[in-house]
């Protein structure tokens, strides 16, 4: 159990997992209060720093099986008690595994951070995942804002490197990236790795 107070989810959440696991937040599973967007715009916060301070209406979280998620819904709406099932719990270190961008309510765009994305080279971790513009807000530099927001979140908890699993050449490379060598992938194709050093950007 979390209770969301002042650190908001990126410094309440990881309080509840044990060593390995980390919490995966899908921020549009859940209304967010129209106050939180009026102090955003009033106060041009950025998305992590609100998500970093405020809970953004969600007061307490609750990490059950997933098994037992129907349940403990019921259980929750029998006492009247209003629930969302937010996310899931899945391996990695410590922080809530995702930022995304929002216009209003609207999310723009998202990254996501995982142990491993479905390749063979489980010592290249963590990865980069899940990046993603769309198509209205492309064409403005959003993906290169997210990979950098993403990486600063990765070297605050003292990482020192991420990794990005992708078929796409050139981009990356103008994101800081630079081409590690080949991997296979679950299925065994040959996919391009990317290696961002973050030692200097803590």
């Amino acid at each position: 159990v979390s209770h969301i107070t002042g650190g908001g989810f990126y410094e309440n959440v990881p309080r509840m997992m044990v060593d390995g696991l980390t919490a995966r937040i899908k921020l549009d599973s859940f209304p967010t209060l129209p106050i939180f967007s009026l102090i955003q715009k009033a106060g041009n916060i950025p998305t992590r720093d609100m998500y970093n301070t405020f809970n953004m209406g969600i007061g307490m979280i609750l990490a059950v099986p997933a098994a037992q998620a129907r349940t403990a819904l019921d259980a929750l709406a029998q006492a009247g008690e209003t629930a969302y099932a937010i996310g899931s719990v899945v391996s990695g270190q410590g922080a809530v595994a995702a930022d995304v961008l929002l216009d209003g309510e609207k999310i723009a765009a998202g990254v996501g951070a995982i142990d491993n994305d479905f390749h063979r080279r489980r010592d290249l971790t963590p990865n980069l995942c899940a990046v993603y513009v769309e198509p209205e807000y492309r064409g403005k530099g959003l993906a290169r804002q997210m990979l950098d927001l993403a990486c600063l979140d990765l070297a605050a908890l003292g990482i020192a490197r991420c990794y990005l699993l992708t078929d796409h050449v050139g981009f990356y490379e103008r994101c800081g990236f630079q081409f590690y060598g080949m991997v296979e992938d679950n299925d065994g194709q040959l996919a391009r790795m990317y290696l961002r050093t973050l030692a200097a950007e803590v």
